[in-house]
C-alpha cells in the first residue's frame, strides 16, 4: 500500500486548487495507485497545514486563516456601495427590526437572571442563588 507522506500535499494542493477535485483525484490515483483518492483529500484537510475554503472549494494555508485575512473589510462586506447605502432602507422596517433586537437582547438577560433569581410575591421575598452565581463567574453586590 502507498503512503502518500506530508511533503507530497503541497503539488496535490496545487493541482486541486488549479484544476479541481476531480483533478486531484486522478492525479492521486495515476501517480500513488490508490483507488480511494477522497481519503487523501480528507486527510490533507484536517491533519495539515492546509485548510478548505468550502466557499471557493480551494485550499488554503492554514495560517493565511488565522492572520490578517479573517476579518472582512467593509468594502468586501458591502460589496458594492449601493448595498450600503442607508438611504435605501426602509425606516420602518428599521425601526421594527432595532426594536425585535432590542426585546430579544432584554429576553436573554432576563432568562439569565431567572437561573439565580426568584420572586415571591406573596412573601414579598426575593431569593438569589449566591452559589451558582459564583460558580457561574458573577459577583454579587447589594446595595
Amino acid at each position: 500500500m502507498t503512503v502518500i507522506n506530508e511533503s507530497d500535499f503541497p503539488e496535490i494542493v496545487e493541482i486541486y486548487n488549479r484544476n479541481g477535485r476531480k483533478a486531484a483525484y486522478d492525479y492521486i490515483r495515476n501517480t500513488y495507485g490508490l483507488k480511494r483518492p477522497y481519503f487523501v483529500i480528507h486527510r490533507i484537510e484536517n491533519k495539515s497545514n492546509y485548510m478548505l475554503d468550502k466557499g471557493n472549494d480551494q485550499f488554503v494555508p492554514r495560517d493565511r486563516i488565522e492572520g490578517e485575512d479573517l476579518f472582512m473589510t467593509i468594502d468586501e462586506l458591502c460589496g458594492n456601495e449601493d448595498s450600503c447605502s442607508h438611504n435605501n432602507t426602509n425606516p420602518m422596517a428599521t425601526e421594527k427590526a432595532m426594536e425585535s433586537l432590542i426585546h430579544s437582547l432584554i429576553s436573554d438577560r432576563l432568562l439569565e437572571l431567572s437561573k439565580y433569581i426568584t420572586m415571591e410575591t406573596m412573601g414579598r421575598k426575593i431569593i438569589i442563588d449566591k452559589t451558582s452565581m459564583k460558580n457561574d463567574g458573577y459577583t454579587v453586590t447589594v446595595h
